[in-house]
């Protein structure tokens, strides 16, 4: 706009503003203009914008776009960011400059301008021979081509079944069947009375008393003498805990709104402190001590500066 010979092709003088730029009122006298049209392609914009979109400002952590379009970069569009850098609200812009997309010739006052239609260099080309390309940072276009991702795992089936679900299905089909085989063999034979506890056992007097005197020759082979140390102290302990526990459980069963009451105050006052709970997510006052020298400088920082 400012350096080319063929202005006179895409550039048109606006007068329809009533005011002059910075109110100088020279520029409707033919020693200035109050604005202008710039008319230029669909696609030459378009290839603009492209070229321009990605390249970061690392000042601000941010794409350029975010400033020059007024606006977060990923709501900007070629109409919008043009539209922004044509006001002179921007507080850069020396005049008004209204810029048009059209494909075709427009007349504007009786004469007829050719939209700016050359060649963009894009983000991933060289303008001359010493100069570089922008890098994948700023340029998504000079990124190399991600590797396609492998193909997928071809499922494992037998007989055109998941094999897991094959397989579980086999073994509990091979339990159900044994165990099925198992209680129908069992059952036959209970039924036929080949089993020990089918037989039936009539003990005579004689046969009572032997059994009553090796039940107690048995018991008279156990005396106090052989009862070891820990065995008396475990039955101790288990005596003890059994008075414990039926004091416990007659008490509780006895007063049972009593017992309630008692534990839901003293739980709910030692439970109490959670109201005051607070979970920290800031990843500042996670990973950094409040004395360390970062976030002392950081916090004077933010003070000072937002």
């Amino acid at each position: 706009m400012t350096c080319s010979p063929h202005q006179y092709q895409f550039l048109a003088p606006n007068y329809d503003i009533d005011n002059c730029p910075d109110a100088n009122p020279n520029c409707k006298t033919g020693k200035g203009l109050p604005g202008v049209y710039y008319i230029m392609t669909n696609k030459f914009v378009d290839d603009f914008y492209t070229s321009c979109k990605d390249v970061q400002m690392p000042s601000s952590n941010d794409k350029a776009m975010s400033i020059l379009c007024g606006r977060p970069a990923k709501d900007c569009t070629p109409a919008k960011w043009m539209a922004f850098m044509g006001t002179t609200n921007n507080g850069k812009a020396p005049f008004p400059i209204v810029y048009n997309f059209t494909d075709v010739p427009i007349t504007y006052k009786n004469k007829t301008y050719d939209p700016l239609n050359i060649r963009n260099v894009r983000c991933n080309e060289t303008v001359t021979n010493d100069t570089e390309a922008c890098s994948c940072q700023d340029c998504q276009m000079s990124c190399a081509p991600q590797p396609p991702p492998p193909p997928p795992k071809k499922p494992w089936v037998i007989f055109g079944i998941d094999a897991v679900s094959f397989i579980c299905g086999v073994i509990y089909a091979v339990f159900v069947i044994v165990f099925g085989t198992y209680v129908i063999c069992y059952s036959i034979v209970k039924e036929r009375g080949l089993t020990p506890s089918s037989k039936k056992y009539n003990l005579s007097s004689a046969d009572s008393e032997s059994t009553s005197s090796r039940t107690n020759i048995i018991m008279s082979m156990v005396s106090p003498a052989d009862i070891g140390t820990l065995e008396k102290l475990g039955a101790r302990v288990e005596e003890i805990l059994r008075r414990v526990f039926t004091f416990w459980g007659t008490l509780c069963a006895s007063y049972p709104i009593i017992i309630i009451l008692i534990t839901v105050i003293v739980f709910g006052s030692l439970a109490g402190g959670i109201i005051r709970n607070q979970v920290t997510t800031d990843p500042v006052k996670l990973w950094s001590s409040p004395q360390s020298t970062a976030r002392v400088q950081k916090d004077y920082f933010d003070s000072h500066f937002g």
